[in-house]
């Protein structure tokens, strides 16, 4: 059976934001004009309800005819809800709008979303911004401004991305880069990365099944023995980390991705075997925004309630609430804090 290789260009991000332009072709796009946050908002697994907003904002230039939609690949129940709307007649230039959809559906359901999202900037207000911005290159000013003069409806500006959903919490993230929420020897819950690989043979599939073992067995030392040798070989041969699923199928986790997370787990580990939270405190410094950093986040906030320190872990659980709405694990902490 033929290999078939799946990319994940997406890092697990449960906020995603996009600026832009529109592209027109590979090498020709408009100045930038809107931005968009896409976010979970509400999560309630007991009720199998989820609901899906979408801020958009107009940055540069009036948008007309602005329309977002939520559309799941498999068969999901929208709910019908008075407050949600898929169009704006006019977005003026600065302002912003949101839109939210709700859904039925249920724990452990992994699927694809085609967020369309379409609007049409000002004509008028993007001339001027081409003009200033391609005033020194006459040549690629006249392809600029030919591109403006032909928009004549809305362009399509969408993404399309995956959402997990678990008891504990709804992602933008494929489960092959999602930590999984674990309760440790101490009694306490933790999120732990779970490098799920088939029983082939190579230097790739043993070394994961024996870091995941190690991180199973919270063996620090020989997790990050394991850990380390695996980064050092990805960045040495510049090659992404492969994850084989069976039945042909292959996914290639990018080197960044890969490196995140296994120093995810190797600094919780640390941490939690030697009772601190300098490890975990240390590698968040490196962590850009993504999932990965908001449960590091998490994992620090149970490691300070470890340490007796409630204030400074109440803090933390409240700015990942902030910033994930529909996260309940940290809604239960809190809750339990309070």
């Amino acid at each position: 059976m033929p290999v078939k290789t799946i990319l994940l260009f997406v890092t697990a991000f449960s906020l995603c934001i996009f600026t832009g332009a529109g592209a027109m072709t590979p090498r020709v796009t408009l100045p930038d004009w809107y931005q968009y946050n896409i976010s979970v908002s509400d999560w309630n697994p007991n009720k199998s309800e989820l609901t899906i907003s979408t801020k958009i904002t107009a940055l540069s230039a009036d948008i007309s005819d602005l329309s977002c939609n939520i559309t799941p690949s498999k068969s999901v129940i929208p709910i019908a809800n008075k407050n949600d709307k898929h169009f704006v007649k006019l977005l003026r230039k600065g302002e912003a709008t949101v839109f939210e959809q709700s859904f039925n559906i249920k724990v452990g359901t992994s699927v694809w979303l085609d967020a369309v999202i379409r609007g049409l900037p000002d004509k008028n207000e993007m001339l001027k911004l081409v003009n200033k911005q391609y005033a020194n290159n006459p040549s690629m000013l006249a392809v600029m401004q030919n591109e403006v003069k032909e928009l004549n409806g809305p362009i399509y500006i969408g993404k399309i991305l995956p959402l997990l959903l678990r008891k504990d919490n709804a992602l933008f993230a494929v489960e092959e880069t999602a930590p999984e929420l674990e309760t440790f020897e101490d009694g306490r819950q933790y999120y732990v990365w779970n490098p799920k690989t088939v029983q082939s043979r190579g230097f790739e599939a043993e070394s994961l099944r024996a870091f995941a073992s190690f991180t199973s067995n919270r063996n620090y030392v020989n997790a990050k023995k394991i850990g380390d040798l695996i980064i050092n070989r990805m960045q040495t041969g510049n090659k992404p980390l492969l994850l084989e699923k069976g039945n042909g199928d292959t996914f290639m986790i990018p080197i960044n991705v890969a490196k995140d997370l296994i120093n995810f787990n190797i600094a919780l580990l640390n941490a939690v075997n030697n009772n601190t939270a300098v490890p975990i405190e240390e590698n968040l410094k490196n962590l850009k925004d993504s999932d990965i950093k908001l449960m590091s986040e998490y994992n620090l906030a149970t490691i300070y309630l470890k340490l007796g320190q409630k204030e400074k872990a109440l803090d933390i659980f409240e700015k990942l609430r902030d910033a994930l709405p529909g996260w309940q694990a940290v809604k239960e902490k809190i809750k339990e804090l309070r």
